[in-house]
């Protein structure tokens, strides 16, 4: 289970927003900062991000928790969202160069535009998987435990409504 720090931010029934701040692996790395991904992270900044999660723990509003996405999700939902357009583009590319065999025209054209097609037919597989894993308990993130307060490791951003001027 990887798990992430976070605060409830509403409730709904057993689901519940949590507020979690995105964070880059560098705090795990030997070269600690010294990389593309650190100054990235450095450039752009830490944006907050809303976890929609099944509230088993009965957290209240406001209440830090820990929440938890099952690793199987993370790995099939990275593979669906990076492999399958990569091999529709390269699929597609393959049946427009065969397509211009037969019929005789530019290889090239009829590649790249196959290609692209791929690629847009790649990336609806990943939008349609998207929408019927919403519900798979494999992709659901789960709040895991109450966090006592002070506990909280990573100080997510206040949401926007609690903030002022």
């Amino acid at each position: 289970m990887i798990e992430e720090n976070g605060i409830i931010v509403s409730v709904d029934g057993e689901h519940a927003q949590v507020l979690t701040q995105r964070r880059s692996s560098c705090g795990g790395c030997n070269v600690s900062g010294a990389c593309g991904t650190s100054l990235l992270d450095r450039l752009l900044g830490r944006r907050e991000v809303r976890l929609d999660a099944l509230n088993r723990t009965d957290a209240k509003l406001g209440d830090e928790v820990v929440v938890g996405v099952p690793e199987e999700g993370v790995l099939i939902g990275s593979f669906v969202a990076y492999i399958l357009p990569l091999a529709g583009l390269i699929l597609g590319a393959i049946v427009g160069q065969t397509a211009a065999d037969s019929l005789g025209v530019t290889q090239q054209l009829l590649s790249i535009l196959g290609g692209l097609g791929g690629l847009v037919v790649g990336l609806g597989w990943v939008r349609r998987f998207g929408r019927s894993s919403r519900s798979d308990p494999r992709f659901q993130p789960v709040v895991i435990r109450q966090l006592r307060r002070g506990e909280l490791s990573v100080s997510p951003v206040a949401p926007a409504e609690a903030t002022g001027p």
